[in-house]
């Protein structure tokens, strides 16, 4: 008998639920169902109840009437919450259910529907699981389902393999057995999808020994896939390819007791002529990696090298090259993890020796037609091993070095391919690179950029450095630094400014440069080059350049004469980059020069900072720059009367409507706010204040409130330059902005500009602090999504995603305007980002009740089967997440 709660007094009459059950059998209509598992719910009825009211269709002579009497029952109970059912009526219910089901194959299909819903159950015992399993397996013939009760089948046991596994093992390796012979033959995309799931818990997690070589030909049979999905058109949610390939590989790399039949599978592959197949074989054989060992493989070395290096010698296409190099390094990590024995093949000495035979030739070929292909390989096997690298680089470096004559750049670039990754290599061979380097620098400039950064890594010595410096001091000074070579350049000189075994080459080209600079008249050209490269090396602008800058400072920024000249001229080529430099010393080597700037040139600045004559983007530097020089100085009681006054004049002239004041007022407080953040609240009533009255204000305003909240930046008040910036400003600024802001959004008052630097704002500061404030900003963040902006619309994004995955019951209330934008931007053609983040969130409303999707879930579908042929793989990747989420939860409410 079934137990049931206490029954309360207001009960559904008998008479009625038999008139339900009647006309549910007549008619079927669904309307009925969801009325029982309501009233079931209310306990209007009993669960006893409803079963022997049932009773007289279950014990029909009639089949069709017995199946309809079990579709009611599952519909019923698949509307019960899960937690509705206690183990004792679950019990009853599975035996009840298996004995039907070997009563008649006609009950097979509504049986196992009712299975699918009892499995949800918390309550279910691991005996109940078992039994389950056992009816399915000896009373269902999986494969004359239809492709949904198919789908079901595999969804119930994929559900037990995840959350009853020790019921499984129980069954022991039957259940493998069971399993092979249910999916066998199947071929809708959709249910090889969950079968391929399930056979990633079965491989991990039971003794597949026993049938290892039929569950791997039940598997191989579909490898490679060919799958072609269905069209975009389709308004049905369908599998895709890549999720396909990626379930399959799981599989086939999930154990390696395959291992014995995957690698002949993907030799044979391998040789094939159709280019798919081999890149398949090949993603199949790098995965491998983790699982297979390489007395798996040990036969099949030779062949398996023979056909990579084949592939990647004689490269159809940039994506065979990359594969073959990457099964390349597979192969070698394959057999370095293993226990060496130079006597068989499992020995990264003899692969490394072989690979050195074979590929040495054409390295030496007068043509080099194949150089690149073969150091690419060699490459990878060095980059796999250390023992490895040491043996190609000892052996292959001074091969290079020979054929440099034949053809410079393409050595030079082999070269520092070898070198990418600091090598191991003897002191000869570096002396050898060192010279033929420097013997040949003004010949190939670009090449032996790159190949002295690589050197510099490996070791140096102050001969070295001198002659370095050397070759690049008039490259720099004399400006003629091509587009082509700032990249390397760069690189180079990152690389000089990071390695501690460098400081003194960092100091030599430092001072070199400055005293040029200083003594020397320049034009636009070289000012530029040595504005662009300079910051690099300032990390490392160590206390000895200390009279260098004195000068530059002397005969520059801080001689009166060119500060009249510069009023008359307006010609900034000189001033602008010396800031620039200037600005990024570091303070405890320079404060004394700070203190000497600020002194002499603070009201030049100010002026040049205001002056109609100087174009805006000049102005933005002289304000800058001086922002910068008062957040130094800082604790200097005198400058801060100095700012203090100053910004007390602006204030005066903001009110009469000058916005060079207004800028200037910005820098100065932000300055003075990065290092002191409890001052932002007076300055942030000021704004407000202006905001609301002064009406030339209303636009820049909302960008100096941008100007405030916008912490990291590359500019002269950032960390980069040394500024002083207190480690909860974040924090503190969004408290009092967001404190202010907050009664203009209620009074739906606030502006887009104020809209654009709250959203942005919400980004930049930690979650934790942002978390209390996301509901009551929610408003604000779908706005912003409906904006013209698209920054903004990335800074909604990224907010909203984390609104809907912690607490998305806050969105149901704007889930109208939410889902269309949501829709429209995952297909937004000019921001990948954006279409990433979009999708994100779309996986993430799969957490709401499906009655509240329900109106858009068509369109939800439809926009994803789009957006999984998107031309960028990222987008791709997450639209199939998305999909498969969307899926899942379909299935799940089905």
């Amino acid at each position: 008998m079934l137990v049931t709660d206490q029954i309360p007094h207001k009960m559904l009459s008998e008479n009625n639920l038999l008139h339900l059950i009647e006309k549910y059998v007549q008619d079927g209509d669904e309307m009925i169902s969801s009325q029982i598992s309501d009233e079931l719910v209310r306990k209007q009825i009993t669960l006893l109840d409803f079963i022997l009211s049932t009773g007289e269709y279950l014990k029909s002579a009639e089949l069709s009437k017995r199946s309809v009497a079990f579709v009611l029952i599952s519909n019923v109970l698949a509307k019960l919450p899960d937690t509705f059912l206690t183990s004792i009526e679950i019990h009853h219910l599975v035996q009840f259910v298996s004995a039907k089901l070997f009563d008649h194959h006609i009950l097979a299909r509504p049986s196992v529907e009712l299975y699918n819903t009892l499995s949800k159950q918390v309550a279910i015992n691991d005996e109940d699981c078992l039994v389950m399993i056992k009816s399915i397996y000896a009373d269902v013939y999986v494969q004359s389902f239809p492709q949904t009760n198919r789908y079901t089948v595999y969804v119930i046991l994929f559900r037990f393999l995840v959350e009853k596994l020790n019921a499984i093992r129980q069954h022991g390796s039957d259940f493998v057995c069971n399993f092979i012979q249910s999916m066998d033959g199947e071929r809708d995309p959709r249910n090889l999808v969950i079968c391929f799931q399930c056979l990633q818990y079965i491989t991990k997690y039971l003794d597949i020994e026993p049938y290892k070589e039929e569950l791997f030909d039940v598997v191989s049979c579909y490898f490679p896939i060919d799958f072609k999905p269905r069209s975009a058109n389709d308004n049905d949610q369908s599998v895709t390819q890549e999720q396909l390939i990626l379930s399959l590989r799981t599989v086939l790399t999930s154990t390696n007791k395959f291992a014995q039949y995957c690698i002949p599978m993907l030799i044979e592959k391998l040789d094939a002529d159709i280019q798919s197949a081999r890149i398949a074989a090949m993603n199949v054989f790098i995965h491998c990696v983790d699982t297979y060992e390489a007395k798996d493989i040990e036969q099949h070395l030779v062949t398996l090298w023979n056909l990579f290096t084949k592939q990647a010698l004689c490269a159809e296409t940039q994506s065979i090259e990359s594969y073959a190099l990457r099964s390349v390094t597979a192969l070698v990590e394959l057999i370095s993890k293993s226990i060496q024995n130079d006597e068989t093949n499992v020995s990264t000495t003899k692969f490394t020796e072989r690979a050195i035979r074979e590929l040495e030739h054409y390295l030496k070929e007068p043509d080099l037609k194949l150089i690149w292909p073969a150091t690419k390989i060699l490459q990878c096997v060095a980059r796999s091993n250390s023992n490895s690298s040491t043996l190609i680089l000892n052996h292959v470096l001074p091969v290079l070095i020979q054929q440099f004559n034949a053809n410079k750049s393409v050595s030079l670039d082999c070269l520092v391919f070898f070198l990418s990754d600091p090598p191991v290599i003897t002191q000869t061979t570096t002396e050898q690179l060192w010279n033929l380097l420097l013997n040949n620098f003004d010949d190939v400039i670009n090449n032996c950029l790159s190949l002295s950064a690589s050197l510099l890594k490996i070791g140096d010595n102050i001969k070295i450095n001198e002659a370095l410096a050397a070759k690049l001091i008039p490259i720099i000074i004399n400006g003629i630094i091509r587009d082509e070579l700032k990249t390397n350049m760069f690189s180079l000189l990152k690389t000089i400014a990071l390695l501690p075994s460098t400081n003194d080459l960092c100091t030599t080209l430092l001072s070199s440069i400055l005293d040029y600079w200083t003594n020397n008249s320049q034009n636009e050209k070289t000012y530029t080059t040595i504005f662009s490269l300079l910051p690099i090396l300032f990390d490392d602008l160590s206390p000895k350049c200390i009279d260098d800058v004195d000068k530059l400072c002397q005969s520059t920024i801080l001689n009166e004469t060119n500060w009249q000249t510069l009023k008359s001229t307006s010609s900034f080529v000189e001033f602008i980059p010396i800031m620039y430099f200037l600005s990024h010393l570091k303070r405890k080597y320079y404060a004394k020069q700070f203190g000497d700037i600020y002194t002499k040139i603070s009201k030049n600045l100010v002026e040049f900072s205001l002056i109609d004559n100087v174009s805006a983007d000049n102005q933005d530097v002289f304000r800058l720059f001086y922002g910068n020089l008062i957040n130094k100085l800082s604790l200097n009681e005198y400058v801060m009367e100095q700012s203090n006054e100053l910004l007390a004049e602006c204030e005066q002239h903001i009110n009469q409507n000058s916005p060079s004041h207004l800028k200037l007022w910005t820098i100065v407080v932000k300055a003075l706010t990065i290092s002191r953040p409890f001052k932002i609240k007076q300055y942030i009533e000021k704004l407000v204040e202006w905001i609301n009255k002064i009406e030339f204000v209303d636009d820049l305003a909302c960008q100096s409130l941008k100007i405030l909240t916008t912490i990291e930046d590359e500019s002269f008040l950032s960390i980069n330059a040394d500024s002083i910036i207190h480690p909860l400003v974040k924090q503190i600024v969004f408290v009092h902005i967001v404190s202010y802001l907050k009664p203009l959004l209620e009074n739906n008052d606030i502006k887009a500009g104020q809209m654009n630097v709250l959203i942005d704002l919400l980004n930049n500061v930690p979650k934790a602090i942002v978390k209390d404030e996301l509901k009551s900003l929610l408003p604000i963040l779908i706005r912003g999504l409906a904006s013209s902006n698209e920054n903004v619309w990335s800074s909604a994004l990224k907010s909203l995603c984390d609104l809907i995955k912690n607490e998305p019951s806050t969105l149901v209330p704007y889930i109208d305007k939410l889902v269309p934008r949501l829709t429209t931007l995952a297909v937004y053609k000019n921001n990948m980002n954006i279409r990433i983040t979009s999708l994100v969130c779309l996986k993430y409303l799969c957490q709401l009740p499906f009655r509240t999707v329900k109106p858009y879930h068509r369109h939800i579908v439809h926009v994803l089967q789009s957006c999984v042929d998107d031309h960028k793989r990222l987008v791709r990747k997450q639209a199939v997440l998305t999909q498969m989420a969307w899926r899942l939860f379909s299935d799940e409410v089905a």
